[in-house]
């Protein structure tokens, strides 16, 4: 199993895959409510959130796949292996390590497919194409979360915005490596790692490490916790850590 970066060609089967993991997850079920009636617009969902992050500046995608010699059905084949885990980051802040990081996604090309991913948006959401979401809950969650890690306390931050593990790989330490891999960045570059978690994900992050350091109610009786980790005090690597390795991060799950 090893770890790397989200490619245009990955799209496709990372969208079905994190579609498939959050369909039982309580907030998509409040958000997404007639997700299985409509579940392409569910789906899609998943897909144009990632190709906007692909060409934004800030955001760090990268997926678990399959070596030759892993157990498990296949779920898409791309490079020889099967896409079966997915994590999007966004690395917030104005230090050289955060500009090195934004400037990945900082080109023309960037911009115009960012340009294009939000005259699509738009027209999705004035004529409410996407059946799936309730816009009223989808409001109503993200006013509870937006306040989570504020600048002025946290104004260098690795963000974990999305984790996810294909059903049939899941317990099997997938999400432990790409939680990981980030933690990784945030300890060489000196940053906490922010994250919300769903209420069946907090124990990983607490066996990692992670705290919790507020909690918002959502809805009556559903509440939203904010999980912090902050690595040890030691020296900072600016920029792009292990850029090498990056393009192959091989881990045993």
């Amino acid at each position: 199993m090893h770890l790397r970066p989200l490619s245009v060609s990955d799209l496709p089967a990372a969208a079905s895959l994190v579609a498939d993991a959050m369909r039982d997850d309580e907030i998509w079920q409040y958000l997404c409510p007639a997700r299985m009636e409509y579940y392409s617009h569910y789906r899609d969902s998943f897909l144009r959130r990632m190709k906007l992050r692909l060409s934004k500046p800030g955001w760090v995608t990268y997926v678990a796949v399959t070596d030759a010699d892993d157990e498990g059905e296949p779920i898409s084949s791309h490079g020889g292996g099967k896409i079966v885990g997915y994590a999007a980051w966004e690395r917030d802040g104005n230090s050289p390590a955060a500009r090195k990081w934004r400037g990945k996604n900082d080109t023309f090309g960037c911009w115009i497919e960012r340009f294009l991913q939000g005259i699509e948006g738009y027209y999705i959401d004035f004529f409410n194409l996407d059946k799936s979401v309730d816009k009223f809950n989808l409001a109503t969650y993200l006013s509870a979360t937006e306040g989570s890690f504020p600048s002025k306390i946290y104004p260098e931050l690795w963000y974990l915005s999305t984790l996810a593990v294909h059903p049939s790989y899941q317990r099997r330490g997938i999400g432990t490596k790409l939680v990981e891999w980030g933690m990784e960045q945030a300890r060489m570059e000196k940053v906490p790692v922010g994250l919300e978690p769903s209420i069946k994900g907090t124990g990983l992050y607490e066996k990692l490490g992670f705290r919790t350091i507020s909690k918002s109610e959502w809805i009556e009786g559903q509440w939203v916790s904010a999980m912090l980790w902050e690595p040890p005090i030691e020296g900072a690597v600016e920029g792009p850590a292990r850029e090498e390795e990056d393009r192959s991060v091989t881990k045993e799950s």
